[in-house]
């Protein structure tokens, strides 16, 4: 779902391997939203759920785990290209 500019929602088709997931049904889902906070000023929500999905368990433990510590690493990366112009 794209609902621009203030929102994204998409399937994170991966396994807990960190292989292509081919299957949509046991997908998670990505949920990242813009809020203005100002005229210079963005805040960016981010929120990746529906692990339960996966049919290996052990490997959506892993996954919500590498993700919970991945993703604000790759925010920060995007706060600092937005900033640079």
């Amino acid at each position: 779902m794209w609902d621009a500019p203030s929102r994204i929602v998409f399937t994170w088709e991966i396994n807990g391997q960190w292989k292509p997931e081919t299957n949509p049904k046991f997908a998670s889902e990505v949920d990242v939203r813009f809020i203005a906070e100002g005229p210079n000023r963005t805040r960016v929500e981010l929120d990746h759920y529906n692990f339960e999905r996966m049919h290996d368990v052990e490997g959506a433990r892993g996954m919500r785990n590498d993700v919970d510590n991945g993703w604000p690493g790759i925010l920060e990366g995007y706060k600092k290209t937005a900033q640079s112009g």
